[in-house]
């Protein structure tokens, strides 16, 4: 039996959370482990398709999600029960990320969260999404090759009540080619070969990209103003503060983002050859 590894706890605290909670809600605490973290994209970037609430986690075939749940707010030791699951699970507490939906290879198989991709029942998904089924987007390495790429591709999706859901076409497509050709590029190379129109729409409008990353001198328009990015920092010069001690005629803000900070990309001038995209 392959050995599992802990690498995610989360304690969840009703009496801490944004909405009005009931007294005899439980104190909950979820460890997650896996088999192969050191054979997974997803462990490596922070992220794990098990981290998340039931209806967004994947049932990878490495990991296993168990939920711990005792105490009411009512009980003496509920506050003691979550101290000490915290203290517990310390090395790994809030470690991990939901992932985002982006091609990874996990182990022996292939990770492809795109909408609607799993009802493609000619490839074979561990589990086929449809109508009242949950797909789960795991395609052994093995199957990975062009000629399932190209499926994946010319692939048209039927909705329940009949019809093509266009969304897949339009908008699932071309952002999997997009990844295909930053996680895969020799993958990408051989698609393009073989079909050489695909080659064409790669806008990265509308992607989440790290800050750090951005190319320099990227403009960032903002609700609340217009950054400006030097490689190190971010500036404004038009910041609308709400609150302020004082009525201003000018300002100038600067701030230095943490590293996984990420901004929406809405002009292709923000990037560079080495950004990197959250998605």
């Amino acid at each position: 039996m392959t050995e599992h590894t802990i690498i995610h706890a989360h304690v969840t605290n009703p009496a801490e959370g944004m909405f009005k909670q009931g007294r005899n809600d439980r104190a909950e605490c979820t460890v997650v482990s896996c088999s192969a973290s050191e054979r997974c994209g997803l462990y490596s970037s922070g992220q794990c398709c098990r981290v998340g609430s039931w209806l967004t986690a994947k049932r990878c075939p490495y990991g296993k999600a168990t939920t711990l749940s005792e105490h009411t707010r009512r009980a003496r030791k509920y506050s003691a029960w979550i101290a000490e699951k915290k203290k517990q699970y310390a090395d790994v507490l809030n470690k991990l990320n939901h992932h985002v939906r982006k091609i990874a290879r996990i182990g022996d198989f292939i990770f492809l969260p795109y909408a609607h991709m799993d009802m493609n029942e000619s490839l074979p998904f561990t589990a086929h999404g449809g109508a009242f089924r949950t797909g789960q987007p795991f395609l052994p390495v093995a199957a990975f090759t062009l000629q399932t790429v190209l499926e994946i591709v010319n692939f048209r999706p039927q909705a329940m009540m009949g019809g093509e859901i266009t969304s897949y076409q339009k908008e699932i497509v071309p952002r999997f080619l997009i990844h295909l050709s930053e996680e895969f590029p020799e993958m990408y190379a051989a698609v393009i070969k073989e079909r050489p129109e695909l080659d064409t729409n790669r806008s990265n409008i509308g992607r989440r990209a790290y800050v750090i990353t951005l190319k320099e001198g990227a403009v960032i328009p903002e609700r609340q103003g217009t950054f400006t990015w030097d490689g190190v920092y971010l500036t404004s010069t038009d910041l609308d503060i709400l609150f302020s001690a004082v009525k201003y005629d000018t300002i100038k803000v600067r701030m230095m983002p943490k590293e996984n900070e990420c901004v929406t990309i809405t002009s292709e001038d923000q990037v560079c050859a080495t950004t990197r995209y959250k998605d």
